[in-house]
């Protein structure tokens, strides 16, 4: 929903819209932190071990794979501070961002992240604290390897962020990870997890991709994975 039409809804000036809407995500990011769902985790033990078997299906090159990193720059409005402006500038693209890395496991959920860098920055100085995860938290013969994969997500990426508030556009990248890991691990469905974990097949559901003609649709209706988010309205 749009600002303008919130102020309409609730005869608010857009000031108020702002503060509501800035208070509302910071308690969303609050809430999505303690969600397990929503969680940012990094693989220990056999996890490498299932990842990189994932990996290796669709690219058996790369043994030891067991997910990618992928860094992206979100455009940020043109501030008026002059020490600010030529943070944000980035000079190979000729304007002004904000850098963030991700690192994604070949399920598709997000790992582990480093968001609202300053555009100028290098990813290599931006990635560093997923390098020092890569080093000290990763068993010897296993790694990333580059990708993309969350900015079609989120529209709202696309659009200039705000510039002059920085916690409140960390909150909303922080946001979007979380949501990006929740939708992965409820729905079971990202442009990653399509790849190496094949919809239709995964969670004992391969019988019913192979013989979907054959199946009643009560069977149909019971293997259904979205159900639970259906809204049902009755009429007595």
């Amino acid at each position: 929903m749009h600002d303008i039409s919130l102020t309409q809804i609730f005869v608010i000036i857009p000031t108020t819209v702002s503060c509501y809407l800035t208070w509302a995500m910071t308690i969303l990011c609050d809430s999505l932190r303690q969600m397990q769902d929503a969680r940012v985790k990094w693989p220990q033990g056999e996890e490498f071990e299932e990842n990189n078997a994932l990996v290796v299906v669709q690219h058996p090159l790369l043994d030891g794979a067991f997910g990618s990193l992928d860094g992206l720059n979100l455009m940020v409005q043109t501030s008026t501070d002059q020490e600010l402006k030529n943070a944000t500038f980035n000079g190979w693209l000729h304007e002004h961002f904000v850098s963030s890395v991700f690192a994604f496991n070949a399920k598709g959920e997000i790992i582990a992240c480093k968001l609202n860098a300053p555009g100028s920055w290098h990813d290599s100085c931006v990635a560093k604290p997923i390098y020092e995860k890569l080093r000290t938290q990763t068993p010897e013969g296993f790694y990333l390897w580059g990708n993309r994969g969350i900015q079609g997500s989120f529209g709202c990426l696309h659009v200039p962020l705000p510039i002059r508030y920085h916690e409140t556009r960390g909150d909303l990248l922080e946001v979007c990870v979380h949501l990006f890991n929740y939708h992965t691990r409820t729905i079971g469905y990202n442009q990653i997890r399509s790849v190496y974990m094949p919809i239709w097949q995964e969670g004992g559901q391969e019988e019913i991709w192979q013989s979907f003609e054959n199946i009643l649709f009560s069977d149909q209706r019971n293997n259904d994975r979205v159900a639970r988010f259906y809204n049902i309205v009755s009429h007595e």
